[in-house]
This record gives structure tokens, sequence and C-alpha cells, in this order.
């Protein structure tokens, strides 16, 4: 759906969650993390664990950070002068879709 579909209406228990674009419904996401790879990740780790973000190793060699938006992940690793090579966004439509209807959901499937 987030690769066709321009606009988002999203209703739940008869009222209307949300009506906007995509892109805006998935950065509305709370969950929303960030694909990071730099020059150099121990110190990089370092910086953002103190800056109140959390972040994650892929065996790829990058980072999934959370808690923190991309211009503070950018400025961050400017003022401590470590290349960014990658800053990608990862939140997805299904995982936003799910924190946004959270609410609105009349029946649940067991876990």
């Amino acid at each position: 759906m987030a690769q066709t579909a321009d606009q988002l209406v999203v209703i739940g228990k008869g009222r209307l969650i949300a009506e906007m674009a995509v892109a805006d419904f998935v950065a509305r996401s709370s969950t929303q993390s960030f694909r990071v790879r730099v020059a150099s990740p121990e110190p990089f780790i370092t910086a953002v664990e103190s800056s109140g973000g959390a972040t994650s190793a892929n065996n790829d060699g990058t980072l999934i950070i959370t808690g923190m938006d991309a211009k503070a992940i950018g400025d961050l690793a400017l003022s401590k002068r470590i290349a960014v090579y990658e800053l990608t966004a990862q939140a997805s439509l299904e995982d936003a879709f799910m924190e946004m209807t959270s609410d609105a959901v009349e029946y649940r499937g067991a876990k």
C-alpha cells in the first residue's frame, strides 16, 4: 500500500482516525527508527546513547537508532565530526497503522 497510495483514510470504530498523505501518516509514528552507517560506530553509539537515543547494531555494520529524529542524528554526527554514509528512515506504514489504530480495535487475535 505504501508503494501505490498517495493519500490515506483510516477509520476505526466508525470514526475518522486519519486522512492525510501516506508519508505524513508514517512520519507521525512514534516508533520511527533510522538506519545509519557511520565512519566510527563505537564513538557514535556512545554519543547517541548519551543524547537519549537508543542503538542496536545490524550484522551489515549499520546501526538502528530510535528516540531521535533525522536532524538530531545528523547534527550529533556533525558535532562529533563523524562522517555519515547512510541515514534512512525505517518506519513502515504497517507499524504506523498499528500504532495509530491501537485504541480503535474491537477484536484482537490470541497471542
